[in-house]
């Protein structure tokens, strides 16, 4: 049973052009396309950078799919997903998986791939003020291709958000253009790993992003709550 976050007649249909393509690597594709080294971080008026995300980790049978925003400043300057020395993204996964932050970035890369992991993000591109998720400016968010990443990648069964404002971004501007291609996903949104949000410890950020791991499970909570 996959539980629904939003009903069908509150979703709105988005236009085309909202919709970037950003170059999707083949499944199974090279660990240098996926650490995102076409990735820019381009100065614009008023004090915004225009940043845009890197290409996706995924193998060739992902089975779950975790979808940041957008990268931050020190992921855009190493072109490495979440590079901030305090994120808790490398050492949950390290827990999890053995992509132990210690080890080189190719290899966790590959790691994440061998599980079945995909790691990306809502955002293609949006101009933002440092790396803050409340600092997007949400009329120049342009979402990623996610329809066609997913379309092609049908072993994905789960999506598990990093944080509210993933959650937001992608009921707001994919949602609406993935219930009718892949109407059998589920979602669960889940503690940014972001040191932003340095109420919750990395204990309990741990015991709540274990969830990743029972992907087999019949039914996920919605993302609603």
């Amino acid at each position: 049973m996959v539980v629904r976050y939003m009903e069908r007649s509150t979703v709105r249909r988005l236009q085309d052009d909202t919709v970037a393509d950003a170059g999707i690597p083949e499944a199974g594709g090279s660990v240098r396309a996926a650490a995102g080294l076409g990735s820019t971080h381009e100065r614009c008026p008023a004090g915004m950078s225009r940043v845009a995300s890197f290409p996706p980790i995924a193998g060739r049978h992902p089975r779950i799919l975790i979808l940041g925003s957008m990268p931050g400043i020190r992921s855009l300057e190493l072109a490495q997903y979440y590079a901030h020395e305090r994120n808790a993204f490398w050492p949950i996964m390290g827990a999890l998986y053995g992509a132990d932050p210690a080890i080189p970035y190719a290899e966790r890369v590959k790691i994440l791939m061998a599980s079945g992991v995909a790691v990306w993000d809502v955002l293609a591109h949006c101009r933002r003020r440092g790396s803050l998720d409340t600092s997007i400016d949400l009329a120049t968010a342009k979402p990623n291709n996610l329809h066609v990443f997913l379309k092609n990648r049908r072993s994905i069964r789960h999506v598990f958000f990093n944080g509210a404002k993933a959650a937001d971004l992608y009921r707001r501007l994919v949602l609406p253009s993935v219930q009718t291609a892949a109407p059998y996903l589920s979602y669960e949104r889940l503690p940014s790993t972001s040191p932003a949000l340095a109420a919750m410890g990395l204990a309990e950020k741990l015991r709540r992003w274990s969830v990743i791991r029972n992907e087999h499970r019949p039914e996920l909570r919605s993302i609603a709550g």
